[in-house]
């Protein structure tokens, strides 16, 4: 199966920067991402070129900058242990978040107080954090 056929099957269940993403690799370097006629200066030879799509996902045109922007962000951390929190919602929010992910992911990264005054999370397998237990994260009105 090619990313066209991709594309069209699924188009409709995938985000919207996600598909403008998979547009703009299936344009790159076509003659619909326009095209930029060069010449030779010294032979005078001519042709037209089609240019590159310069979308940051394109495997093809940005692998360099995306190393380099990698590079930037890297550089950005603090010299301190970083750990991934993870955020299991019940199934029958799935849709709700999928459709709202920026504001349901705010909401949840805009959390105010963790943990306070809530009974423990329960031991489900989770492994300890720095010698704490994993915590749950409430956001509270302001």
């Amino acid at each position: 199966m090619d990313l066209i056929a991709i594309v069209e099957l699924f188009q409709d269940r995938l985000l919207p920067s996600h598909l403008n993403a998979l547009r703009a690799i299936l344009r790159c370097r076509t003659p619909d991402s326009g095209e930029l006629h060069v010449r030779c200066t010294e032979c005078g030879q001519s042709e037209w070129r089609p240019l590159f799509c310069g979308h940051r996902s394109c495997p093809g045109c940005q692998n360099h900058e995306a190393s380099q922007w990698l590079d930037r962000q890297q550089a950005k951390l603090l010299p301190v242990s970083y750990f991934m929190a993870t955020f299991t919602l019940p199934y029958e929010f799935r849709s709700l978040v999928w459709k709202f992910q920026s504001k349901i992911y705010a909401i949840l990264f805009d959390c105010e107080q963790v943990g306070k005054g809530l009974p423990p999370s329960g031991d489900h397998g989770c492994s300890q954090v720095n010698g704490k237990k994993p915590g749950t994260a409430l956001r509270q009105p302001k």
